[in-house]
């Protein structure tokens, strides 16, 4: 009861409670006079205190990836009264105290709120709630939020997970989706489950219905692993069908996929025809020259055949307009097909006219045709297919290849070999141009009989065999290569008009002073037949001029040039000097030689110098540069000095002045002939030594016999080294598989697989890649390389080999792992050996390899199931206080490792807490017993709880295999945890 005061006023003072809300004043006033007491209600609003703590929090903990959510947090005050925003709106005031901000982050960085920021602040409604819409990531992850109230921070973690399915994607094994139809074979597919946003689809259902014909085999519900997959096998079939695997997700009923399979009936169905090799010598040119017609019969999936007939026949043949004096023939008519499905057969070539028998000619080539026709009666099944072999009596380039072993299981290694032979290209084709000099000494010697005739006999003198051994030899390289080039060079001593006056070289009109060796001429020592035998065998006597110790008598011309045969007869044999002393300036004629070639060099040319000598060097000193400089080069006297004309000046090195060194620098190869009898040790070493350091050969000739021997084996050893400028490339960026179904994008080939889906290059040290060089006498070299980059790069091999010279074989082997089932072309259209500096292409022969898929376990989608035990509190106690031990049962029946985790959460959901992980070996699933196909392995551990806090919590067991749906069980109710270690008496 209040009195009023002097001016009309009564005050009360009201006091607010702990809780906030509305409360109603009533205000009553009594005095004489009324009827009945005045009366009066007021509304108080009471308004919470201070925010305290985070009384409610909600949100949704998984969330479709792309998907949103609500996350709500509402506060409380001390005394527990909701931190509302009812006093600041009706006094129309921001509520800055009372704001909560979120922050979020995710792994993909797409986690937002709805304004698209991922810092949102936001204010508590009349209700107490502050309300933040979150748009979770796209990515499968978690999207952690931070949230900061008036009352401190707190992190949440919401989990984006897969949505249904939004594509079925399947790899088929094999990749062609088509097996035997034997009763055993079976064909696996396996189905990867993704959303809309490309994440794994994990536990999703699949149905997947078999059709055959017009009828449903099965229907099945499977569910995807941990890895969004679904495994199958279909088969095997015992006859000839089509099957149509139609899958179908649960969740999203128009996500489908329809893979068609095919068994096929394992008969024979087809061949193939290869020859290795292509190309061959005539049997003139090697007895043994043979190649193998391989015919492979297989069935409809490439798989060998064996047992099957094949019978082969030449249908045509044409070696026009050459004699061919051995007709070409098949070793047998037909053959049967071994466990690779080859039938082979051997193809011994032609044989032509040998050099000097009527109809010989230099380039005789020879073609047939070969037809090899398979037929099996009982399936009414045939195959006919043709191949065309050539041989040539010319040097060539063959090409063969070899792989081992011939049939393989996809995973294992195959080595390739590629082997080229120098022999079977054409020479003006393939081969290098050669250009020969001929470095000829004209010295007075070379009027000496040669020392298989008797010391009485008129001749031929030694110039005279020269002149003839040349010629056939300039006739011989013509034979072989019509850009094949010869050129002279001459050296001796330089005339003067005193010895010969007017400007001619006619040794029958010198002096009796010179009779010590113009009497050598016809026979030796008699000079009664001088002048008759010099005018009837020396045509140039009288006619011609030397205007140096050495020139260049016939310019580099055409092996067949009537020029160069017409200059070898008008050289004739002089010395200045009565006395008959040695000139001889080899240093001279050597340099004259290499001026000329190497003035008129063309690219990719053999280049050779024939120095026929048959004196030791003199002027112009030693053609090695051993010695000291000479001022002038005829004023030696004395024969084999190692002192030198400098022709680069004075001060040039003395390995600039080696005419060997001069010589390899420019790519010319030197041979020397020494046509003398009684040669020392000591005139045989520069010639030797030339030879020697720039490739070529010392070969001494005693008489015209071993002169043209000579001449031969140099013309021979010149083809060598014109041989083929090779380069091979394999290229296996697209190989051909049989019965492939996979259509290639780029060349719209169906047969045509990318090189990395078929083969990995396997490098192995000393093994692969090694390549080999040999010639008839044996290795050349040998040398192992890595090409594991090169294939990497665009899975080709390249070899540059340089010139492969006749009789020379070069050979690579390298190794692969086969990745597909199919039959397999290894060398195919793609690879290539240029030659020619590139100008002509050979194909390598069809190589096949049959590769058969491997022996595999079903890999159906199995089942697997996890069964968790609830653990019990040690006796007396209601909680755990140190360790919990956890039990728990795996029932399964597939073929792989099994992988385990245990996790714990406060609130049953996410997020789970991984605290132990294991790994369970197949190996030992597969040693426990089974039960209707399903083993069962118990397993155990302790988890220690020592570091947690006091409360609830639900423990989670998951377990996952590859081959099926992941598997969770967890306690259908939370354990309790202690926060102390139990009490215990020790007893003593």
């Amino acid at each position: 009861m209040v009195t009023e005061n002097d001016t009309g006023y009564a005050t009360v003072v009201f006091r607010p409670g702990t809780r906030s809300g509305d409360v109603m004043i009533t205000a009553e006033a009594t005095y004489e006079g009324l009827d009945k007491p005045l009366m009066n209600i007021t509304t108080l609003h009471i308004d919470h205190a201070t925010p305290n703590k985070v009384a409610k929090l909600w949100y949704e903990p998984e969330v479709t990836a792309g998907g949103t959510t609500d996350i709500t947090v509402r506060m409380v005050d001390l005394y527990g009264n909701v931190v509302d925003s009812k006093r600041e709106d009706a006094l129309k005031i921001p509520s800055g105290a009372e704001n909560v901000t979120f922050i979020v982050g995710s792994s993909g960085g797409g986690a937002a709120f709805v304004d698209g920021t991922d810092e949102i602040t936001v204010p508590v409604d009349e209700n107490g709630n502050a309300t933040a819409t979150l748009q979770v990531d796209t990515l499968v992850g978690e999207n952690l939020v931070y949230i900061k109230s008036p009352v401190g921070f707190n992190y949440i973690t919401i989990f984006s997970v897969a949505g249904p399915p939004s594509t079925i994607t399947p790899v088929v094994d094999p990749r062609d989706a088509s097996v035997r139809a034997d009763g055993e074979k079976m064909i696996s597919l396996t189905y990867t489950l993704r959303d809309r946003y490309g994440n794994l689809a994990v536990g999703q259902g699949l149905w997947v219905n078999a059709s055959v014909g017009q009828s449903d085999r099965q229907q099945t519900l499977l569910y995807s692993t941990h890895r969004g997959q679904v495994a199958i096998t279909y088969g095997p079939e015992g006859s000839a069908c089509d099957v149509i695997i139609t899958a179908t997700a649960v969740a999203a009923p128009t996500v489908t996929d329809v893979t068609n399979l095919l068994f096929y009936d394992p008969g024979p169905a087809k061949m193939l025809l290869s020859a290795s090799p292509l190309s061959m010598p005539s049997r003139d040119v090697n007895e043994g020259s043979v190649s193998e017609i391989r015919a492979k019969v297989m069935d409809i999936g490439g798989n060998p055949v064996e047992g099957e007939t094949v019978k082969f026949v030449i249908i045509s043949n044409n070696s026009a307009p050459y004699n061919q004096t051995v007709d070409q023939k098949l070793e047998w008519g037909s053959a049967t097909t071994d466990r690779d499905g080859y039938a082979v057969v051997k193809f011994y070539p032609g044989s032509f006219a040998p050099p000097g028998m009527p109809g010989w000619n230099a380039s005789a080539k020879g073609t047939a045709t070969v037809r090899a026709t398979w037929e099996n009666e009982t399936l009414g099944r045939s195959a006919t297919q043709n191949i065309t072999l050539t041989w040539v009596n010319y040097p060539y380039l063959s090409v063969e290849t070899s792989v081992s072993p011939q049939t393989v299981t996809v995973n294992d290694t195959v080595d390739v070999t590629i082997q080229l032979k120098g022999g079977g290209w054409k020479m003006e084709q393939g081969g290098l141009p050669i250009d020969v000099v001929f470095c000829l000494d004209r010295g007075e010697d070379m009027l000496l009989r040669d020392k298989s005739d008797s010391p009485s006999s008129s001749g031929p003198d030694r110039m005279e065999y020269a002149r003839e051994a040349v010629a056939n030899f300039t006739a011989n390289i013509s034979g072989f290569g019509e850009t094949n080039r010869v050129g002279l060079v001459v050296y001796g001593d330089k005339p003067t008009d005193e010895t010969y006056p007017g400007g001619v070289i006619n040794i029958s009109g010198l002096g009796s002073s010179y009779s010590n060796w113009v009497n050598n001429v016809g026979e030796d020592g008699n000079g009664n037949d001088d002048e008759d035998y010099v005018q009837d065998h020396y045509p140039g006597n009288g006619r011609i001029w030397y205007t140096d110790y050495a020139e260049v008598w016939s310019s580099l011309a055409s092996g067949n040039s009537l020029v160069i045969n017409n200059s070898l007869w008008d050289i004739v044999p002089i010395k200045d000097d009565p006395r008959g002393t040695t000139s001889a300036p080899l240093r001279k004629g050597l340099h004259t030689s290499i001026k000329e070639l190497a003035g008129k060099s063309r690219p990719n040319t053999v280049k050779a110098i024939v120095v026929l000598m048959q004196n030791d060097y003199c002027y112009y000193g030693d053609p090695l540069a051993r010695g000291e400089t000479l001022q002038d080069p005829v004023s030696i006297t004395n024969k084999n000095l190692k002192d030198y004309y400098a022709f680069f000046g004075p001060d040039s090195p003395k390995e600039k002045e080696s005419m060997a060194i001069y010589a390899k620098d420019n790519g010319i190869i030197i041979y020397t002939i020494y046509y003398a009898w009684g040669a020392s040790p000591g005139q045989k070493g520069v010639p030797l030594e030339l030879a020697n350091q720039t490739g070529g050969q010392f070969i001494p000739a005693q008489n015209a016999i071993e002169l043209n021997s000579a001449l031969g084996a140099i013309a021979e050893d010149l083809k060598r080294h014109a041989g083929v400028d090779t380069k091979v490339d394999l290229n296996f960026k697209r190989v051909w598989v049989s019965n492939a179904t996979s259509q290639d994008s780029d060349e719209g080939n169906s047969h045509t697989y990318h090189g990395s889906d078929v083969f990995d290059y396997v490098y192995e040290k000393d093994v692969s890649t090694l390549i080999q060089s040999y010639d008839s006498t044996g290795n050349i070299f040998m040398y192992p390389r890595d090409d594991t980059a090169a294939w990497d790069a665009n899975q080709t091999l390249h070899f540059d080999i340089g010139t492969i010279e006749l009789d020379q074989t070069w050979k690579a082997t390298f190794r692969l792992r086969v990745k597909t089932d199919g039959n397999i072309n290894i060398t195919g259209s793609a690879s290539t050996i240029t030659f020619n500096d590139g100008t002509e292409i050979l194909n390598f022969p069809d190589t096949f390899i049959t590769a058969i898929p491997q022996d595999r376990s079903v890999t159906t989608s199995r089942l697997l199931a996890v069964v968790l035990n609830r653990p019990e509190p040690p006796a007396g106690q209601n909680a755990f206080h140190d360790t919990v031990p956890l039990t728990w049962t795996l029932t399964y029946n597939g073929t792989m490792d099994v992988a385990e985790s245990l996790a714990y959460s406060k609130n049953n959901g996410p997020p789970w807490n991984v605290f132990w992980k294991k790994t369970l070996p197949y190996e030992t699933i597969e040693s426990m017993d089974r039960v209707d196909g399903m083993s069962r392995v118990e397993d155990s551990t302790l988890m220690d709880v020592r570091g947690l806090p006091p409360g609830e919590y639900w423990i989670q067991v998951t377990a996952s295999a590859d081959d099926a749906p992941e598997a969770v069980d967890r306690t259908d109710a939370p354990i309790r945890i202690g926060n102390a270690s139990a009490a215990y008496i020790k007893i003593a």
